[in-house]
């Protein structure tokens, strides 16, 4: 059952108080509690409780319940965790002034005001501090995944001027099956009418990798599924198979026994000792002999050379990149995996040699969907990619923004 915040936040203002209290007791505040530990500090936020509220609250209401409450939101991430433990709240998002959104089921709900700048300010100073890390002038973001897995994002002054602006991504345990996506409507049309033409594509890109016959790159906006689509391709990967997995946020299932993954967040200190994810990438590559390299998500050029790298090698790969269609996608590989000596168009001829197919998501409300499949067959005689669609789901963003504009001009 969903928490409804609205009502069990009745006395979320009191939290600043309990926590003062804490601390002038000299009252240690766990930073990531186990199970057993979160249940004695909130037998401690309970004992703060009973000396603040007044006797007529103390009669209506758990004092257990609410010290728990409690107690998750000052080792968790506040006044925002009661939206992470929602399960039906796929985003939480803080904007300059406190203002608070969150999604839930593809909707965007807006909730108000729900801490002054200062406050998020500080949350996000904790929630470095609580990862071992540091915000700094020259780097103030957080980039982490707090403990249940979520992908947190802080951006803070100066680099965004007008306040704190937060992103929390959730991520529930459930991992989608390809059959699962069949009946959710993600190899359906675009109104999420069944097509027949969809369930046959899903064979196919089950096929394709269970035979490694093809290095796939997933593409599309921010959470069109992705990741999702790629977790659950990833469950017919071939059982002999030795498979190296990178990642910046563990987000991908292993369902498969000859994985090794590594996972390298982004650091927001300057340090030459730690390993970068393209580092670790190259290692799992050179000395790890996968024969499939998936990577989570391609947003940097080290990324983007060692995939090229890893395909020319003759690994097959899959991989998330985010892009508007299947050929801004390559085009974005090939720009990231740029470098001042090597020419683009020599970048541009090795991406189009070693990706095979572009399988690109789209998002209407709540729904996601495979938009369109595009076979890559080499470069014409200006350096583009030539594509050939062996799928689509509908019309697309230009023919949809042409009709538009048809009928207003009509």
């Amino acid at each position: 059952m969903s928490v409804d915040v609205r009502v069990d936040g009745q006395f979320d203002h009191l939290l600043p108080e309990v926590q003062a209290r804490l601390l002038a007791a000299e009252e240690s505040i766990p930073r990531r509690p186990d199970e057993e530990e979160l249940r004695r500090f909130a037998s401690r936020v309970a004992g703060v409780l009973v000396d603040l509220l007044p006797r007529d609250v103390l009669q209506t209401v758990s004092v257990q319940t609410l010290a728990t409450r409690m107690a998750r939101m000052m080792t968790g991430v506040g006044l925002l965790q009661p939206f992470v433990d929602d399960p039906d709240v796929e985003e939480i998002i803080v904007r300059p002034g406190g203002h608070v959104y969150v999604e839930r089921r593809g909707t965007i709900e807006t909730l108000g005001v729900r801490g002054d700048d200062g406050y998020f300010r500080s949350l996000a100073y904790y929630v470095a501090d609580s990862a071992g890390m540091t915000i700094t002038p020259r780097y103030p973001v957080v980039l982490v995944d707090l403990p249940g897995g979520q992908r947190f994002t802080a951006i803070v002054p100066p680099l965004s001027p007008e306040g704190v602006a937060i992103n929390i991504r959730t991520y529930r345990v459930h991992s989608w099956t390809l059959d699962e996506l069949l009946d959710a409507g993600t190899f359906s049309l675009p109104d999420g009418s069944p097509w027949e033409k969809g369930r046959r594509m899903a064979r196919v890109l089950q096929q394709v990798v269970s035979e490694r016959a093809a290095t796939v790159l997933i593409s599309g906006a921010f959470s069109t599924g992705k990741t999702t689509l790629l977790n659950a391709m990833m469950a017919f990967l071939p059982k002999h198979a030795m498979i190296a997995v990178a990642e910046s946020f563990r987000e991908l299932q292993l369902p498969h026994p000859g994985c090794v993954r590594v996972v390298v967040p982004h650091f927001t200190t300057e340090d030459e000792g730690r390993i970068s994810l393209a580092e670790a990438i190259n290692v799992a590559l050179t000395r790890a002999r996968p024969d499939i390299m998936v990577l989570g998500e391609i947003v940097s050029e080290g990324e983007a050379r060692e995939f090229l790298r890893a395909a020319n090698l003759g690994v097959r790969g899959l991989a998330t990149i985010h892009g508007n269609d299947p050929r801004s996608a390559l085009n974005r590989l090939s720009d990231l995996a740029m470098q001042e000596e090597t020419p683009l168009l020599a970048i541009r001829h090795m991406t189009a040699d070693t990706v095979d197919l572009v399988v690109h998501m789209a998002r209407q409300g709540r729904r996601r969907y495979v938009a369109e499949v595009a076979r890559v067959t080499g470069l014409d005689e200006r350096g583009n990619f030539q594509l050939v669609s062996l799928y689509r789901a509908g019309e697309g963003h230009e023919e949809r923004l042409s009709r538009m504009l048809q009928e207003v001009m009509a």
